[in-house]
């Protein structure tokens, strides 16, 4: 019984006989002592039981498993009613604030005393302990209620169950100043006091409504997170070791739930790469969950960068020494053999040796057909005319003559 009244269909089961309870405890009470105020209130609640419905028809669509269909599942539908009750939200405090002004205009001192705005309450004993004692249990059980569905929504993470507990929440409040109004009927005759609490009310509620709005159009439009918080998204994935970049990152919401997308450049293998996955996802939902964003599911893609390919020529000469069969030489003058190595993001993949042109001009042609991208010499004295001589090909030089060159 405990599990069920933790979840968001018992704590729905929960609202709908409250007001249940409240629609047949307010129209009774309201006709017994000719209250308006208790009798509309009750035809309000009549309808919070419809919206309970709808919450609960909501909570089973987001509930149901994604496929091919909706890979994100279905808990925008939660966001939609988020915009219906921020809706009816809005158009109760409008009204009851029309309402309010309304009648405090009808006590304004005036000689037509068609325009007061007296209630014609019937206040005895009896019906005034009914009238305090029904508005005043239903604001506290509203106001009780309200808090539970918000905490059982944000623990199941379910949008429409949190909307609809700051809705009977502003219910509450909405009851206890027709609580204060009876009180004030009763023990002073000035029921206008509870229109002044009703216009504070009216400020509660266009704020939450408002909060409940814009909080489920930017779920509805796939608003990111904030900037702020995919740059330090983006930090976490960089500090670890291996990864070079990451080339997309984007954030958006679907119903409670936040939704990262990252393609993320690294030079490791697959099961490194799977590794890293775990890794960031612990990391990431860590700090989001810091952050107030307690449901989330990532899209995390690894790829490696393109090979870098890499034709290198070096000029060589044939000595047969034992420990290698050629060495690198100082310039064109004393090469033999120049060499043509493909590397492959650094790797020799493949080696071709060619006779040396000793003409410059022939030189320059051949690495050209080449495609060479670099020349290698050992401590070449005439490096500025090669450099000259060969535009967009790199010089460079050798450690040592006796390079291993088996092979070559």
């Amino acid at each position: 019984m405990k599990k069920f009244l933790a979840s968001p269909y018992g704590v729905m089961c929960v609202v709908l006989l409250m007001y249940v309870i409240k629609v047949i405890a307010k129209l009774l009470i309201g006709h017994e002592i000719n209250s308006p105020l208790i009798t509309a209130d009750g035809f309000h609640n009549a309808s919070d039981i419809f919206q309970a419905c709808l919450v609960i028809g909501a909570v089973f669509m987001a509930r149901l498993p994604e496929n091919s269909e909706y890979p994100f599942g279905r808990k925008k539908i939660e966001s939609l009613f988020g915009l219906v009750v921020g809706l009816s939200l809005l158009v109760l405090a409008a009204q009851i604030g029309f309402d309010s002004i309304k009648t405090l205009a009808g006590y304004w001192p005036s000689d037509d005393p068609s325009l007061r705005g007296d209630i014609p309450l019937k206040m005895g004993y009896y019906e005034g302990f009914w009238a305090m004692s029904v508005t005043g249990v239903s604001a506290l059980v509203s106001l009780l209620v309200g808090r539970y569905q918000i905490r059982v929504g944000r623990s199941t993470k379910h949008e429409s169950v949190v909307a609809d507990g700051k809705e009977t929440l502003s219910d509450g409040w909405i009851e206890f100043m027709a609580f204060v109004g009876i009180c004030c009927e009763y023990l002073f005759h000035a029921p206008w006091m509870e229109y002044i609490g009703a216009l504070v009310v009216v400020i509660f509620m266009v704020t939450t409504s408002l909060e409940i709005l814009l909080d489920a159009f930017e779920t509805l439009m796939l608003k990111s997170i904030g900037k702020h918080h995919e740059d330090r998204i983006e930090r976490t994935i960089l500090s670890i070791a291996g990864i070079i970049r990451c080339t997309t990152l984007k954030t958006f919401r679907t119903g409670s739930q936040v939704c990262l997308i990252a393609e993320i450049l690294t030079s490791t293998n697959a099961h490194v790469s799977r590794l890293l996955r775990q890794g960031l996802t612990d990391l990431i939902e860590k700090y989001l969950t810091e952050n107030g964003f307690s449901d989330s599911q990532f899209f995390l893609s690894f790829t490696n960068p393109p090979p870098v390919h890499r034709r290198v020529a070096f000029f060589l000469r044939r000595v047969r020494n034992g420990d290698a069969d050629f060495h690198v030489t100082n310039g064109l003058d004393w090469a033999d053999t120049i060499a043509i190595v493909d590397t492959t993001d650094g790797k020799v993949v493949r080696v071709t040796r060619h006779a040396v042109p000793q003409v410059i001009e022939q030189m320059m042609t051949f690495l050209a057909e080449k495609r060479v991208a670099s020349v290698v010499f050992y401590d070449t004295v005439d490096r500025e005319l090669w450099l000259a001589s060969l535009p967009g090909v790199e010089v460079t030089t050798c450690l040592s003559p006796r390079l291993p060159t088996h092979g070559f």
